[in-house]
């Protein structure tokens, strides 16, 4: 039983690195970091439609309202012209006051939603680990036919409008992706770590990396050391796996930060 347990999170540990580091390079490259905290406050609000109707997993609602979170934060700003910074902001805080206030509601032996907010790898059942496989693949599908337009967008929306691609379509898609991420991990991971695994891998690498894909690559890399080092942690000292990870994420970020300054000193 306890092989099974650690051969679980083990998994999950790499499906959760195949999948969140790549995309929260793009989120660094298009400097919008605070993507994946919206989607991840966003997210509380459906887990606690999904306990308004009695659903068996909060999985619908969490893509339910990623999804209509996908359509405002791609064309929200240019709708109201609205800096996208601050349409970012506007719409986490009020989704997650919205979500606070309807969980209130709730009666107390449905309030706890403690586990989506920090999630636990030792959990999990083959039908999570299923959940994270189909996760991969779908990241892996989508950057393999949209790879280019990805970088074009990122680099050069004009260019990439004189290319007949348009950048408001495209982050629709890619929120689309990110939404069925955040959907997905959030139940295992949680709410409030969902963004931490999604841009400390790449911040880390972003220091080494003299390509995109040199940089994807690293970012995996640090996030595997991230996940391990949790579940580590988890085993040995009886850690809560998740934030665990994010603090070795964070001392990976620290130390990558002190070997430069060292190097370039």
């Amino acid at each position: 039983m306890f092989d099974h347990f650690i051969i679980y999170a083990c998994i999950a540990a790499v499906c959760l690195s195949f999948s969140l580091a790549p995309i929260g390079c793009f989120l660094l490259w298009r400097r919008q970091a605070f993507f994946g905290d919206v989607m991840a406050h966003s997210a509380m609000l459906g887990v606690a439609i999904s306990l308004i109707f009695g659903a068996s997993s909060p999985l619908w609602g969490i893509i339910l309202v990623c999804f209509m979170l996908s359509g405002l934060l791609a064309y929200g700003p240019r709708f109201f012209n609205l800096p996208s910074d601050t349409w970012l902001g506007l719409l986490s805080y009020t989704l997650m006051a919205i979500a606070f206030i309807v969980i209130r509601t709730l009666p107390r032996s449905q309030q706890n939603v403690e586990h989506f907010l920090f999630g636990d790898l030792l959990l999990l059942n083959k039908m999570d680990i299923v959940t994270l496989i189909v996760m991969i693949l779908i990241v892996a599908f989508f950057f393999f036919f949209y790879w280019r337009k990805l970088i074009l967008i990122t680099l050069d929306p004009d260019w990439a409008h004189v290319e007949g691609i348009s950048p408001s379509h495209m982050t629709f898609l890619f929120l689309v992706v990110l939404s069925c991420i955040v959907a997905t991990t959030l139940p295992i991971v949680g709410a409030l770590l969902v963004p931490g695994l999604l841009l400390l891998p790449g911040a880390c690498a972003a220091q080494y990396a003299k390509s995109p894909e040199g940089m994807i690559k690293r970012a995996i890399f640090m996030a595997l050391v991230m996940l391990f080092s949790g579940i580590g942690c988890g085993f040995l000292m009886d850690w809560p796996i998740g934030p665990a990870s994010i603090i070795t994420g964070f001392l990976l970020f620290i130390a990558t930060r002190l070997a430069i300054y060292t190097h370039y000193k």
